[in-house]
């Protein structure tokens, strides 16, 4: 009598049904009525009742019946203790992509053998990884809808802020977000992570995104996009293998102050008391080092899914100022900014990233925009309506329309001029209006 019999006759007892039983084990009818009879010989005595009106137990089968379950259940105990116990003596497998908090196997250790990976390979690879099931655990930066896709746990374990690197000295001076450039390359292989958080950083505050093709988002190429473009350029979280050369330095950035989010990542359904254990040890370890606190005016991913224990952690939602990239069609939400499809002028770029910075310093602040602001608005208002007026002429409906959300629309020849502020300029009566052109067929 071997389990796997035993498997097929509780099959068909509680089915009564050979054909049914027969789909429910993935056999073929004629292999488990062989198994049966097999079954039967073996036992010295029919299990079935067979006739057309259907199957039957027997006497012997009831008997039977019970003490299958039994056996089936005890052996399948057995293999499930066998198989934890062999996995916690087997070592979980970690990947990161470029930082590891120091001793990491003495955080977990007795209790679990941690085994890291040797290969140091892009965010987006490593979360692959985990998913697929040849990683138990990651380092790594994700989005929340990606790891929602992949059936992926992610625990914030440090809000890493990201200085940027200068022609000059080291110097603890802020560079304002706005006045940095932010390189993005043309590999998504290996930088898609990185290009999507460059991508809407640099679209959030309005700074300069420069696209290369050669690498040069760390290492020695990117010190060399440092000298040509003579600026402060944002750090990636990549770490640096060459050191910084003489005549360059780093500056923290602020307002506001961009943070790569390093999470622990695991699969969802992955309920090993290992796995847990090594989330509930990192995570206990990094609020205890303040890593997944940040101060007021810190800068996050709309998408990033920073876990318990963010304390001040401001998210981009929460400044109420977006910016989609040019030419992306996004649906319209509420609080939030829609941005030009075209090339704006620069002195137009200019005016737009000083004046938003004003008010996200204020909203970071936590205080309302004076009225003296609300006044020059006004002012510079007038004179845009005045110039519109007289380069376009009368239009049918008047040069501008309120709407009830606070966007003011100026509508004249093909373009039409849109700006949301943030919530707290707008509940203190400045006007919203600016002009930020954008392409008349995107939907609102």
């Amino acid at each position: 009598m071997e389990l796997r019999q035993l498997r097929y006759f509780v099959a068909v007892a509680e089915e009564l049904h050979f054909g049914r039983a027969a789909r429910r084990l993935h056999i073929s009818g004629p292999a488990l009525s062989q198994q049966i009879i097999a079954l039967e010989r073996d036992l010295g005595a029919p299990l079935f009742l067979r006739d057309r009106r259907g199957v039957q137990l027997t006497g012997a089968g009831r008997a039977l019946l019970a003490d299958a379950r039994q056996i089936l259940a005890l052996a399948d105990g057995a293999r499930e203790r066998v198989r934890q116990e062999a996995e916690a003596a087997s070592p979980l497998r970690l990947g990161y992509v470029s930082w590891l908090p120091d001793g990491l196997r003495a955080l977990v250790a007795p209790a679990v053998s941690l085994r890291v990976d040797d290969w140091v390979l892009p965010s987006h690879t490593q979360a692959d990884r985990v998913a697929e099931g040849t990683l138990d655990l990651a380092l790594a930066w994700i989005e929340a809808r990606e790891a929602a896709a992949k059936g992926l746990s992610a625990h914030l374990i440090w809000a890493e802020p990201l200085p940027a690197v200068y022609p000059g000295v080291t110097t603890g001076e802020p560079v304002p977000a706005a006045r940095v450039t932010v390189l993005a390359d043309a590999d998504e292989s290996a930088w898609s992570s990185w290009n999507r958080y460059a991508v809407e950083f640099a679209t959030h505050v309005g700074a300069k995104l420069v696209e290369i093709d050669d690498g040069g988002v760390t290492g020695e190429a990117f010190y060399a996009h440092v000298r040509r473009i003579n600026a402060p350029v944002l750090a990636s979280p990549k770490r640096h293998t060459a050191a910084v050369p003489p005549g360059l330095g780093h500056r923290p950035v602020a307002r506001p102050r961009p943070l790569w989010t390093w999470s622990l990542l695991h699969r969802a359904d992955d309920e090993r008391p290992g796995v847990r254990h090594v989330v509930e040890s990192l995570e206990a370890y990094a609020r205890g080092r303040g890593w997944t606190t940040a101060p007021p005016g810190s800068w996050l991913p709309a998408d990033d899914p920073p876990s318990g224990g963010t304390g001040d952690i401001t998210k981009a939602d929460d400044l109420r100022v977006f910016w989609p990239l040019p030419g992306h069609r996004r649906e319209r939400e509420p609080e939030r900014m829609l941005v030009s499809e075209r090339i704006e002028p620069t002195w137009q770029r200019d005016v737009r990233s000083r004046l938003v910075n004003v008010l996200i310093g204020l909203e970071l602040a936590g205080e309302s925009a004076p009225a003296e602001l609300a006044g020059l608005l006004g002012e510079c208002l007038s004179e845009v309506r005045e110039a519109r007026r007289l380069m376009a002429g009368s239009h049918q409906g008047g040069p501008g329309v309120y709407h009830s959300a606070g966007v003011w629309e100026s509508r004249g020849n093909s373009e039409e001029h849109l700006m949301v502020l943030p919530v707290s300029a707008r509940k203190s009566g400045v006007s919203t209006n600016a002009g930020l052109t954008r392409n008349p067929e995107v939907a609102r």
